[in-house]
């Protein structure tokens, strides 16, 4: 039964972009925008210009030698 609260705390974070709301741990931001832009682009979806903002943001903690962090 205790599973059942932490599958909706998730249920409603699935559905907000980054704009909305990113990963708490600032190492991970790199991994999560990179991931968020392939499905992006993998199903042609659009972004909305605070997304696009915020991914920015993130993608600028990215390394220069094209590592991932986070992981």
């Amino acid at each position: 039964m205790s599973r059942i609260p932490r599958t909706r705390a998730l249920w409603s974070k699935g559905d907000q972009s980054p704009a909305q709301r990113t990963p708490p741990l600032a190492s991970y931001h790199c991994v999560y925008a990179r991931a968020w832009v392939e499905v992006k682009r993998n199903y042609g979806l659009t972004v909305t210009a605070p997304e696009k903002t915020r991914l920015g943001e993130m993608l600028e903690t990215c390394p220069a030698d094209g590592t991932r962090r986070g992981r």
